[in-house]
């Protein structure tokens, strides 16, 4: 087989799976409403990258728009539309990204749901910014350059010198300069701490 024609089958190849996993990735809704989720390569400042999990039609990562409640999107995930919620409080709130939203089953008419947060690694890999107000130690040492003793120094400086109000006042932490931070802003997002 001459290579261009090996390049023309994996191309085929290529967009068959691109074709699939995009349209296994769109969930509609069981009531008609209005979807939730952002089509694939739509991107806009309001989006929120969330992982959804438990007994839900098509659990996985995804993408909603800025506003969605958990509500709106129970409503396109679960099986059917004929599920009691067991409300902790979760359901007025508003989801941010790195927000990981559990449903599960408790008997065939109710459903407890359970919001929690991504950990650090995952929301990295995802692009989703951090929130150095609300790292431990551990989890610190997950940003490249920053090591235990470091990272020790950062949690002590925002335990005793209050919260970190942008990502430029981790400079104030022994250890931390101008090229660290540097390489460290990528996984903050914006300068200011939201």
């Amino acid at each position: 087989m001459n290579d261009r024609r090996r390049r023309l089958i994996l191309l085929l190849v290529g967009l068959t799976l691109t074709v699939l996993l995009q349209q296994r990735g769109r969930a509609v809704s069981p009531t008609g409403d209005v979807a939730a989720f952002l089509p694939s390569g739509v991107q806009s400042r309001g989006e929120r990258v969330i992982r959804i999990q438990g007994d839900v039609i098509r659990p996985g990562i995804y993408m909603v728009s800025s506003g969605v409640d958990p509500r709106t999107v129970i409503n396109m995930t679960i099986h059917a539309s004929g599920y009691n919620i067991k409300d902790s409080g979760i359901l007025p709130k508003s989801i941010r990204s790195g927000d990981v939203l559990s449903l599960v089953a408790k008997n065939s008419q109710l459903t407890e749901i359970k919001m929690e947060k991504m950990n650090v690694l995952e929301k990295m890999l995802l692009g989703v910014p951090l929130d150095p107000n609300r790292m431990d130690a551990s989890e610190w040492e997950y940003i490249p350059g920053i090591g235990p003793a470091t990272a020790k120094k950062i949690v002590y400086d925002r335990q005793n010198y209050g919260d970190f109000s942008s990502i430029r006042d981790l400079l104030r932490v022994p250890g931390i300069g101008e090229g660290k931070l540097r390489h460290m802003e990528r996984y903050f997002g914006r300068d200011v701490i939201r």
